[in-house]
């Protein structure tokens, strides 16, 4: 048996391949931006499609897939979410295919970041078809669209099945709530239905991803807090969904406080008030969840630049990237263009200090690349083919001494880190 061979029984349901923990996967995911208007908006995906790393990624651009997740790269970012609008219709049913160009179009950018030893999210851009529908008193209605969400999500597990731990799969987004069932700002209604509402919406998530095969089988899965809120989602009426194999990670906006993040007017952050509410945000975040075991991702932490001085907007989103990778709590910027500029290569962030604190910040969160670890390796045993024979088959060379032999072959001897082939020194 060789070993393309051994990939393909892996790929068909076998355990060869080590699975991540949360602590490497935190560390791995390191700073994490949002691919925001790519794929998040309402577009007829018949008519175009992004065949491969080559082609433009963005329309009113020419920069390329391949160069845009290597500027992230650059940047200081080591994570990609992508949001999707899955469907054109407003109102998708279980007999509303998923666009295959969209599948192709997305399957790209994946394909692009894993490429470049990256991790990946990509989530479920709901609607309130789906919200209405999943508290209708219709049951007609309630089951079509619990129906149409499962089948979707079966649809997008089963499609991306064969990419491992680098790709996460986000439930949905901030639309997680439900106002008419609790109103969170008056205190009426039934509290409790309203979350066990969300839970059963994480759960039917679970349960299709779950369903699939492959790498499906223990992926690390993303479940919303309810309303995507840093705070609301810290209530213990929220209770976490069940997983066979315990992988499920809870995920939330961070846009405190709103009157300086949201609403377009002249306003300030930046005192010491200021930060002590997101430091104490985030620290209940860490004891209601990740001390427990219970690992946290902020999806999406940003602010609108209007009227805002560019010095107050770079202190926010370092000041929340910082508070929470720190923590523990990998974070994504989210940018629709707005801090980085989109339009030539290298991407650059519009204002330059600001793209200096996230480099600066990328080299002490992120891991090592691949890169530094070839030139110290090439460094130090003289030539680059003594050690890291595996590249000529198109893998790279363990960097442990440590990893274990997991199949030989006439090449040499095969093992696995970070869930990837690696070739062991000769």
């Amino acid at each position: 048996m060789n070993l393309r061979q051994l990939l393909l029984l892996v790929g068909a349901g076998t355990t060869l391949v080590k699975s991540l923990t949360i602590n490497e996967l935190r560390k791995n995911m390191g700073l994490g931006v949002n691919l925001g208007n790519t794929f998040d908006f309402k577009k007829d995906w018949s008519e175009t499609v992004i065949k491969d790393e080559n082609a433009p990624l963005w329309p009113d651009s020419e920069v390329t897939v391949k160069e845009a997740i290597e500027g992230y790269k650059q940047l200081g970012f080591n994570s990609i979410r992508i949001p999707v609008r899955w469907y054109t219709s407003s109102t998708p049913s279980t007999k509303t295919p998923i666009e295959p160009n969209l599948f192709k179009s997305v399957d790209t950018v994946v394909r692009t970041i894993i490429d470049n030893d990256m991790y990946v999210v990509i989530n479920l851009e709901t609607n309130n078809y789906y919200m209405n529908g999943f508290i209708s008193e219709d049951e007609d209605v309630k089951s079509e669209t619990y129906d149409s969400y499962k089948g979707t999500w079966k649809a997008i597990a089963d499609y991306f099945k064969d990419y491992d731990e680098h790709l996460l799969f986000e439930s949905m987004n901030e639309v997680g709530f439900w106002d008419s069932v609790w109103s969170s700002r008056t205190g009426e209604g039934d509290r409790q239905k309203a979350y066990d509402i969300l839970r059963q919406v994480n759960q039917e998530f679970v349960n299709a991803v779950r369903s699939s095969d492959s790498y499906n089988a223990e992926r690390w899965l993303l479940i919303e807090g309810y309303a995507s809120d840093p705070i609301l989602s810290q209530d213990h009426f929220l209770k976490i969904t069940s997983d066979p194999v315990v992988k499920v990670i809870v995920s939330m906006y961070y846009y405190e406080p709103i009157e300086f993040t949201v609403i377009d007017k002249y306003a300030n952050w930046g005192t010491i008030d200021d930060k002590k509410q997101l430091n104490k945000i985030i620290n209940d975040l860490r004891y209601r969840y990740v001390i427990q075991n219970v690992p946290v991702i902020i999806t999406k932490y940003g602010t609108l630049i209007r009227n805002r001085s560019i010095d107050m907007v770079s202190n926010y989103i370092t000041s929340v990237a910082n508070a929470t990778t720190s923590q523990e709590i990998p974070s994504f910027l989210a940018d629709h263009g707005d801090f980085i500029d989109r339009s030539q290569t290298p991407l650059s962030f519009i204002d330059e200090s600001l793209e200096e604190k996230f480099k600066e910040m990328g080299k002490r969160f992120n891991p090592p690349s691949s890169e530094v670890t070839e030139e110290i390796t090439e460094e130090a045993t003289g030539t680059e083919e003594e050690v890291c024979w595996s590249l000529e088959e198109g893998y790279p060379c363990c960097s442990s001494s440590t990893t274990k032999v997991s199949y030989t072959d006439e090449q040499g001897e095969w093992g696995v880190e970070n869930g990837q082939w690696c070739g062991l020194p000769k």
